[in-house]
């Protein structure tokens, strides 16, 4: 049986075991070439970003143990990444809560988001035998164009202890990937 082992380390003093490493210690004379860092490794990526954000909520007490509230949330993201160069979503929800009961109350909530992004990949000069060639149709969650709306519902019972249930769904549309 031969296993490998895999340690992280900042800056080991000694070549790790597995060959992984920041490429600060050089590899052992006479190790395979599987061994040997590759250029970069542990070079760090540069992220810039400035985010703005703005928004309300309002909400409305219109009886005893009844409560009913809508927001408005807009937030536009300019960032130095590799896939995604800006953003901006706007969110709207409208809230429903009812206390008026010792033992239950409950909370039903409605959001609906929109996020629009540039995304810096393009098919321009690109076969479809390159690998490059999926890059616009493929990118990560975190910023992708997406339409979501979401219901949810909140029971909250208490007999003896507090026990909170929620339950609900969404719906997520992302636009213009596969």
């Amino acid at each position: 049986n031969k296993s490998s082992d895999i340690e992280f380390g900042n800056a080991p003093l000694v070549p790790l075991p597995s060959g992984l490493g920041c490429g600060n210690v050089p590899p052992v004379v006479g190790s395979p070439p599987a061994t040997a860092w590759p250029v970069g490794n542990c070079e760090p990526d540069k992220f810039n970003y400035t985010k703005n954000d703005a928004g309300f909520d309002v909400y409305w007490r219109f009886a005893r143990g009844q409560r009913l509230g809508f927001g408005y949330d807009y937030w536009n993201l300019d960032q130095t990444r590799v896939d995604y160069d800006k953003a901006h979503a706007n969110t709207v929800f409208v809230e429903y809560k009812n206390t008026m009961f010792d033992t239950i109350s409950g909370r039903i909530k409605y959001r609906y988001i929109k996020r629009d992004s540039t995304h810096n990949f393009s098919n321009e000069g690109v076969s479809p035998n390159d690998p490059n060639f999926l890059l616009p149709f493929t990118s990560a969650f975190d910023m992708q164009d997406l339409t979501t709306n979401g219901i949810r519902l909140y029971l909250d019972w208490r007999k003896t202890t507090t026990t909170t249930s929620p339950m609900g769904g969404r719906t997520t549309m992302y636009r213009d990937t596969t």
